[in-house]
């Protein structure tokens, strides 16, 4: 009896040390897995880090850059075998992009937030849904920048070329020195949330409309009915005529 009552205590203390091990062993596993991810997303990090770094570091200068002659941009750089930069979604807030050239750099999403991009050439880029709050883009080449519901609150677009630039869904509010001559080169709707102030024009606009051409006035002219000749024409008295050739 003595034997069997120790038999069922080790048994029992066999079960309860298997248990407490497959336990520890399944604490483990969601521990290693959370540190697997851990180190994934650490390892992604830096692997994005360490792109930017590199595409921010091969970005040349405007000024090293040939011009071109185009026919509507006089001032178009050209790099030979230029691969645009990819900057998707990079956190670049207070960067200084002064000079440099970024022409169809993909920026979207991109948090730009107070960044420097004095004389800078982004032409071509898209910048759509990117944060460029508070930018200083003066002098920036921005013609053909692709900016869809991109956000400009407070940027300074000083003599900002913004020649076929999209800024539908965009919010301008609060931009400072936007000039109407700039906006007429713009790609923009009702969508477009601008706040300028034009001389001479007042309440401030908030959004634009689409200009719709109004109907002509030019007043209709009445459609003169076909000449239908008769079948039996009169007969044309030709006696006086003849007597006034006569005289």
């Amino acid at each position: 009896m003595q034997q069997e009552k120790n038999a069922a205590e080790l048994k029992k203390e066999f079960t309860r040390q298997l248990e407490q091990v497959q336990q520890d062993w399944e604490e483990w596993k969601v521990r290693d897995r959370k540190r697997i991810e851990t180190l994934a997303r650490q390892y992604e990090e830096s692997e994005i880090q360490l792109h930017v770094k590199r595409e921010l570091a091969r970005l040349p200068l405007v000024e090293d850059a040939p011009l071109i002659l185009d026919a509507r941009h006089l001032h178009r750089h050209s790099f030979p075998g230029w691969q645009p930069p990819t900057l998707q979604g990079a956190n670049l807030s207070e960067y200084d992009f002064s000079h440099r050239f970024l022409g169809q750099a993909d920026l979207r999403n991109a948090q730009l937030k107070r960044a420097n991009f004095y004389m800078a050439d982004l032409s071509g880029a898209c910048l759509a849904g990117a944060n460029l709050s508070g930018a200083y883009l003066a002098g920036a080449n921005l013609s053909g920048a692709d900016l869809r519901d991109a956000t400009l609150t407070g940027a300074n677009l000083l003599v900002t070329d913004l020649q076929g630039a999209v800024l539908i869904g965009a919010n301008l509010l609060g931009v400072r020195n936007l000039t109407a001559q700039q906006l007429d080169t713009t790609i923009y709707d009702a969508t477009t949330q601008l706040d300028v102030e034009e001389e001479g024009t007042d309440p401030r606009l908030h959004s634009i409309q689409p200009v719709v051409p109004s109907p002509s006035s030019t007043p209709e002219v009445a459609e003169q009915p076909p000449f239908v000749p008769t079948e039996n024409p009169a007969p044309v008295d030709n006696t006086s005529f003849a007597a006034s050739q006569e005289v």
